[in-house]
This record gives C-alpha cells, sequence and structure tokens, in this order.
C-alpha cells in the first residue's frame, strides 16, 4: 500500500512538476483529498467492529450512541447489526434497527431489549484513508485504483491551478484555458473509471452513488 508520499510523488509526475516548482505539496495533498472523496462516495471502505454497550445505551436501552464508538463515530452507513454477539456463535442474531448518521446513534427496533452487558457487532462503512494523509495511519484504498486516484488529483490541482491563474492579470488568458482544459480531461478520465468501479461493485451488490457530470461537455453515463 502506498504511502501519501508516494500518491503525491506520483500525482507530480503526472503533471511534469517534481521539483513543485508550479504547484507545492500543499497544493497537490488537497487535490488528492478532493479524488480520495469522491473515490469514498462510489466506494466507501466497508468495516466491521465489536464493542460492548456498557455506557452508551439510553431510551430504555434501545438507542446506542456511536459517538464514543471511535473506529465507527465517523461511518457513513451501517448495513447490518449482530446483537447480542457471543464470538462462538454459529447463528448471528441479526437486529433490525434505524441509523442517524447526523446524530451518530442506532435505535434498535422490536425483539429483546439490549442490555448494557451485552456486546453489539456492527457491519458499516466509512471513508478509505492515506497513511499520512491528514493524520491517517494506513492506506485503505484497493491497490487496483491508485493509479485511477493519481489521476483524480492531477485533474483537481490543475482544475484548482486554472481558476488561480485566470485570477492573475499577468497570465495570459489562453494558458489559463489549456491549464483547465488539461484538467477537467483528467478528470473526465477519473470519473469514467470511478462509474466502472461503482458498476462493478453494483453488480457484487455493493450501493454506490451516480456522480455529477463535471460540465456540459461530460456525457456522464453516455460515455
Amino acid at each position: 500500500m502506498s504511502t501519501l508520499a508516494q500518491i503525491r510523488d506520483r500525482v507530480e509526475q503526472v503533471l511534469a512538476d517534481t521539483g513543485n516548482t508550479v504547484w507545492d505539496t500543499d497544493w497537490v495533498d488537497e487535490g488528492i483529498r478532493q479524488a480520495l472523496a469522491e473515490y469514498n462516495l462510489v466506494l466507501p471502505y466497508k468495516a466491521v467492529d465489536s464493542e460492548s454497550l456498557s455506557g452508551i445505551l439510553s431510551n430504555n436501552n434501545r438507542e446506542i450512541d456511536l459517538s464514543s464508538w471511535a473506529y465507527i463515530s465517523d461511518c457513513y452507513d451501517i448495513y447490518q447489526i449482530w446483537l447480542p454477539y457471543v464470538d462462538t456463535d454459529t447463528e448471528p442474531t441479526v437486529r433490525s434497527f434505524e441509523f442517524w448518521r447526523e446524530e451518530q446513534k442506532v435505535w434498535i427496533k422490536g425483539g429483546d431489549t439490549p442490555a448494557e452487558t451485552e456486546t453489539a457487532r456492527i457491519f458499516f462503512t466509512k471513508g478509505h484513508t492515506i497513511d499520512d494523509l491528514d493524520s491517517a495511519s494506513a492506506t485503505t484504498i484497493h491497490d487496483e485504483h491508485e493509479t485511477l486516484l493519481v489521476n483524480g488529483a492531477a485533474g483537481h490541482t490543475a482544475a484548482s491551478r486554472a481558476l488561480d491563474l485566470s485570477e492573475l492579470v499577468t497570465v495570459d488568458r489562453l494558458t489559463a484555458q489549456q491549464v483547465r482544459a488539461w484538467g477537467l480531461s483528467k478528470l473526465q478520465e477519473f470519473r469514467a473509471g470511478l462509474r466502472n468501479v461503482g458498476r462493478a461493485a453494483a453488480s457484487r451488490g455493493v450501493a454506490w452513488v451516480e456522480l455529477p457530470a463535471l460540465d456540459r461537455w461530460d456525457k456522464g453515463q453516455g460515455e
């Protein structure tokens, strides 16, 4: 798995700016963040964790507060809960629930009332991380998608540079347009790749989000 420094180097190679004479590392890192955010919308990280319910139950013990459950507190969605969970059980007890993402709380519907002595096993999705980006300690994106992410980051970085150039009166207008056109072309390649990733995920039963068009020339799914 590549670290931030390795992915950054690859983005700079695509931008033909390995010496950071045009884009500094902060600019490149922001392009990586934006590409990663789009990737996460299409193919979030699937995770599972188990923890005791002690101290995180309320409302007659049917509401689970995830805010103090560090590994889950920033999750996108929850798709299954086993409760009570015992690792020696051969048939898990799957519970019906509602997830309130904004509140980071889960309401257990029907069945036996959970107890603080019990353990819940929760299956959920969250954002992928890149080692050393925003204090992350691991890279979780799929190896085969790294080149796709690099191209998306290069596109985002170039597009932001074009906006900056357009505001400088000393820069030729054509230069800004050329940088923007190159950046948008890389973003179109990136998003076309994301659509393929999303379709592959959907064929395996994994939910995905269709991305909006970049502009009126981006044909979206019709490409």
